[in-house]
């Protein structure tokens, strides 16, 4: 058996600003997969160079992914500078094919799942080679996000009308409070 990674992006496309899936794999030739009921389409031919070992572990730590692309193919070009990748949901699939048949032996599994969070491109010089790295986030960062809420009396009554839990929180660390102790008034 041989070991593939696939990964698979869905990005905002710049110019018509629609959602557009768009699929990378370490095979030879393009491929068109079923993933979960959904026939995905993955392009080969040297768009994924590599991905760094992928760590399992149990908890809530944010894993970091790097992938090495190669920014000649037009699939890779399409997906740095064609679409806006940043924060764009990824997985990353394993699959494992025949080294008889080059086929695959069963549906991808998935072993990571995240957000792009960093691209990087390096164009060569003449002559030179150019590089580009995409780190993907794992999905425990959705933990991380605070909450766009405020916490103010306007957006408490906005949600419920009748909640005035949050009255007073403009003036809260303003008042004095005298536990036990007699009040002197001026």
């Amino acid at each position: 058996m041989a070991s593939r990674h696939m990964v698979h992006v869905i990005a905002r496309n710049r110019e018509t600003g629609a959602q557009e899936a768009l699929g990378l794999w370490q095979g030879d030739d393009h491929l068109t997969i079923a993933i979960n009921g959904t026939n995905r389409t993955y392009y080969g031919a040297g768009g994924l160079i590599g991905v760094e070992p992928i760590r399992a572990g149990i908890g809530l730590e944010v894993r970091m992914l790097q992938l090495a692309l190669s920014p000649l193919t037009p699939e890779v070009a399409q997906l740095l500078r064609g679409y806006d990748a940043r924060l764009a949901p990824a997985e990353v699939h394993r699959g494992l094919l025949s080294l008889e048949t080059g086929q695959l032996i069963a549906e991808p599994i998935r072993v990571f799942r995240g957000w792009v969070d960093e691209v990087k491109i390096r164009t060569g010089e003449v002559g030179g080679t150019g590089e580009a790295t995409v780190t993907l986030a794992s999905a425990a960062r959705g933990l991380t996000r605070p909450l766009t809420l405020t916490r103010s009396d306007a957006e408490m009554r906005r949600r419920n009308p009748s909640d005035p839990f949050r009255s007073y929180t403009d003036v809260a660390g303003e008042v004095g409070v005298w536990w036990g102790e007699t009040r002197e008034r001026a």
